[in-house]
């Protein structure tokens, strides 16, 4: 199923992070950083990210750039080895209720329309946590870097939901725009009873240009022609709300090349076949 018009919450155990939107902030442990997102073009190479230490106590911090891609259905990080971004400073320390500025910028123009992807981690330096605690956590925060050139493609992401088994659906975004688009929320409603089953909303994700993302929901309610609603935003920040449907059945396998059929002809048809020629 297509739409007309269609991002990453990075959480894992030492990763706290949320995404609201391009002019809000992320908040982790005291730390406050703002933009949540940098877009870089042609007209603006640079920019810079600001970091606020709501602690009493100073913060040491690693900043970090990765490149960003989707191309196995989920995010890979790969070191930025083309330098495609300068970082300044690669670190910096953060006294209690300082704000500290880090500098990003494009090296070099890039070529083709396909936007570019990256994430900027700003990371807790262990050496800063308290000595004191037996149980230590360094956070991490993941900014996402957009970078675009010429005239990219519209993002145009195609929606497909399905019923694997009774308790998890399955749906799979795709996305043959040069543009990524933000899923802010998935929501599970069963027709029969017009309810609400599920609403994923704390898993903010980004489909990238070109990529082929899937996402498993488990569910608990047995489910009468059920419906998926995703909601999120595109590159421009325009919000959408798509309705997919959700297809009921095992899962799609892939169809196999039949095996050549050769036909088995008997001594005694082989001598009367030859006999008549």
């Amino acid at each position: 199923m297509t739409s007309s018009i269609v991002r990453l919450c990075a959480t894992t155990a030492i990763l706290l992070a949320m995404f609201l939107s391009a002019s809000q902030a992320v908040m982790a442990e005291g730390l406050t950083v703002r933009p949540i997102r940098v877009d870089l073009n042609d007209d603006q190479q640079n920019d810079s990210i600001m970091v606020t230490n709501g602690e009493e106590t100073a913060q040491l911090l690693r900043v970090d750039a990765v490149s960003w891609d989707q191309s196995t259905g989920d995010d890979v990080y790969t070191p930025d080895a083309d330098a495609d971004l300068f970082l300044v400073p690669a670190v910096l320390n953060a006294q209690a209720g300082e704000t500290r500025v880090i500098r990003l910028g494009l090296r070099h123009a890039f070529a083709g329309t396909r936007e570019r992807a990256f994430r900027v981690f700003v990371t807790e330096i262990p050496s800063m946590l308290d000595p004191a605690s037996s149980v230590t956590f360094a956070f991490r925060i993941a900014i996402p870097v957009f970078v675009t050139a010429g005239t990219p493609v519209a993002a145009k992401p195609e929606w497909k939901a399905q019923l694997n088994g009774l308790e998890r659906i399955r749906l799979t975004a795709s996305n043959p725009g040069d543009l990524h688009v933000r899923i802010d929320t998935v929501s599970i409603y069963s027709d029969a009873s017009k309810k609400r089953l599920l609403t994923q909303d704390e898993k903010r994700e980004y489909l990238l240009g070109h990529a082929v993302r899937p996402f498993d929901f488990d569910v608990t309610e047995p489910l009468v022609a059920p419906t998926v609603v995703v909601d999120g935003t595109d590159a421009e920040d325009v919000p959408f709300s798509v309705l997919v449907p959700v297809v009921i059945g095992a899962p799609v396998v892939p169809a196999i090349s039949p095996v050549p059929v050769v036909p088995v002809v008997s001594p005694a048809a082989a001598r009367s076949e030859s006999a008549t020629r």
